[in-house]
């Protein structure tokens, strides 16, 4: 019974987070996939990192509205860079992007160095590889009864955060998953027959900033910019409609956070980073037995 209480109490919380995680990304990265701006993601999600810390030293209280609020600023902060230099400049948006991301991540390790953030529990490690092992629920511990009280324990402030996350972005691309494929293959012809472009636009910066800055301190940015890709490509290589390669991104995506929390767990390793390894993993199995049925 206590190894049921120690699963509950500190492992289902930890899985339960990087599995929202890890469907909200999915979802975000098909449509980054689809849009051919996938390392735009990766941009964005080393520009949260400023945006959490700013927003934290101006308000001094751990607030996801602030939160949220800093993240997106400091996404738009960065698309119009990536915009503004590709308009001056010869090297490419890719290029571009990648000078940006390891700028603006190093802009926030930066902040995190100089200014007291102790209350945001956020260091270097943290930042990279988040603090699954600290989403847990304490009073599990203190005794054996199961109340109601006991199970709500587990919805700890970064699960809610992630959970309405989750739903957010879920009930944006459900909603306007026509338009958002529509948007994806020729935004010209969208545009034309009267689809609201920028509201889809900025839609979507809005769900792409709240899924980085929800998911930045339970799993860091190595497991977000993982699950925003890996899952997706793989899945890519499976199907080429929109709809079913965002389901079995998803599939991916949780197949590889519990084999990865499982791994991590038995070798004590650490559990982002093993999940991360594991998506990229599928992502080679895959692609060899792609490869083999088309020899066959």
């Amino acid at each position: 019974m206590t190894s049921l209480h120690s699963f509950l109490a500190i492992d289902m919380p930890a899985l339960l987070a990087a599995s929202l995680c890890g469907m909200s990304a999915s979802m975000v990265g098909a449509i980054l996939h689809y849009r051919r701006v996938l390392l735009m993601g990766d941009a964005l999600s080393h520009s949260v990192l400023p945006g959490i810390v700013i927003s934290f030293a101006i308000t001094h209280m751990v607030s996801p509205p602030m939160m949220v609020t800093g993240a997106l600023i400091a996404a738009l902060i960065t698309v119009w860079l990536i915009t503004w230099l590709d308009h001056i400049t010869p090297l490419s948006t890719h290029s571009l992007m990648a000078i940006i991301l390891t700028s603006m991540f190093a802009l926030g390790v930066t902040l995190l160095e100089r200014l007291d953030l102790s209350g945001l529990h956020i260091d270097i490690q943290h930042a990279l590889f988040g603090n699954l092992s600290a989403i847990i629920a304490p009073t599990w511990m203190e005794g054996t009864g199961m109340t109601l009280a006991r199970w709500t324990d587990m919805l700890s402030l970064p699960i809610r955060f992630l959970a309405f996350s989750f739903l957010c972005v879920a009930s944006f691309v459900f909603t306007f998953r026509k338009e958002l494929a529509l948007l994806c293959f020729d935004e010209d012809y969208a545009k034309s027959i009267g689809y609201n472009a920028p509201f889809l636009r900025y839609g979507f910066a809005f769900i792409l900033a709240l899924t980085l800055v929800s998911a930045f301190q339970a799993v860091g940015a190595v497991l977000i910019i993982t699950l925003l890709t890996c899952p997706i490509l793989t899945a890519s290589l499976l199907s080429m409609r929109l709809i079913p390669q965002m389901v079995l991104a998803i599939l991916l995506s949780l197949l590889a956070v519990f084999c990865g929390y499982t791994i991590a767990v038995i070798t004590s390793l650490n559990a982002a980073a093993v999940i991360a390894l594991t998506s990229a993993i599928q992502y080679g199995v895959v692609t060899l037995y792609v490869n083999a049925r088309k020899r066959a």
